[in-house]
């Protein structure tokens, strides 16, 4: 069951990956002038991470941190919607782009792990804030990672949220069945090639979201997703982050005991709930929440519904 829960994801996120890369390749560098007012690049592990931040400066620097991790395909736009309702209830914010996405480093020398995310960005804040414990959102993909960086760092840890996440069951090192076919260079030479001379139209970006949200996404919405998805190296970026994600130790997501909440939309038909299931069931820390005819991206979708739920929980634990 677990193998089989493994593959579907692994690849439909390949299949949607390489869906979404199909863009115009280049050879230059990241964007040197970052795409928000609050952007901010910083070179972590040899690694170019952008990140943005928020602090309400009528409030000191004792009140806590959250950290938001985005899924894939995504960027720190996604949690638009959720900004300012945590801002305004006292908390500073940080949201992150995962290498290879958004405007984050596409290194594809850099070994795609959960934790080696999850030990990349623990380095990050502890340059943000290193007297702090964080409360992490991850939301898919992202929940994977911020599960792998409680796992690690349980003292500064305060709480984890999930948003229809993929999770972490039991990592072997191990080959899994498309390891060699993304080891192998005519394919990936293919896949680069057809990237270049494919320009990717924001009407396959609206029907990709219209996929996971259930509804037909806005223009200024499928606009923000185009252009994070046709960052220069985007296709290397993203191919190398599923051939070149080698684990290197056993861990048992048993090892997860931090308090916290799984949100899940109802109609989520990426990473459904019940494919979850046998995950949870190793996580007696976490909660579920379902809302109600929302799909994959819920903090989207349904902000009224997921701010009052995570409010609630970063509040009172429930």
């Amino acid at each position: 069951m677990a193998t089989l829960i493994k593959n579907y994801i692994f690849l439909k996120f390949l299949f949607l990956s390489i869906f979404l890369c199909f863009n115009t390749y280049s050879k230059a560098q990241g964007p040197q002038v970052g795409p928000f007012e609050n952007s901010v690049f910083v070179e972590v592990d040899g690694m170019q991470i952008h990140y943005r931040y928020w602090a309400d400066s009528l409030h000191n620097d004792t009140l806590p941190f959250v950290l938001l991790v985005h899924g894939m395909g995504a960027s720190t736009y996604s949690w638009r919607y959720n900004i300012q309702v945590l801002l305004d209830a006292g908390y500073k914010v940080v949201a992150v782009d995962v290498p290879p996405y958004g405007y984050s480093d596409k290194n594809t020398s850099f070994n795609h792990t959960s934790r080696n995310r999850a030990l990349l960005f623990w380095r990050l804040l502890e340059r943000i804030n290193n007297h702090t414990k964080w409360h992490l959102v991850g939301h898919s993909m992202g929940g994977g990672i911020v599960q792998y960086m409680a796992m690690l760092e349980p003292l500064k840890t305060e709480s984890v949220v999930f948003v229809d996440p993929a999770l972490i069951g039991l990592i072997e090192n191990k080959q899994r069945d498309m390891d060699a076919l993304l080891k192998f260079q005519p394919f990936l030479k293919l896949i680069n090639a057809v990237g270049e001379h494919y320009l990717i139209k924001p009407q396959n970006v609206s029907k990709l979201l219209a996929s996971a949200y259930g509804i037909t996404p806005d223009m200024a919405t499928v606009q923000e997703y185009h252009k994070a998805l046709t960052q220069p190296e985007t296709v290397n970026g993203i191919i190398s982050s599923f051939s070149n994600t080698i684990n290197e130790e056993f861990i048992d997501s048993i090892e997860f005991k931090t308090p916290a909440i799984a949100i899940w939309g109802s109609k989520d038909r990426w990473v459904p709930y019940n494919m979850m299931k046998p995950y949870l069931k190793k996580l007696p820390t976490v909660t579920p929440v379902i809302i109600n005819n929302a799909g994959h991206c819920p903090m989207e979708t349904h902000p009224t519904e997921f701010n009052a739920i995570i409010l609630d929980f970063l509040k009172n634990g429930k």
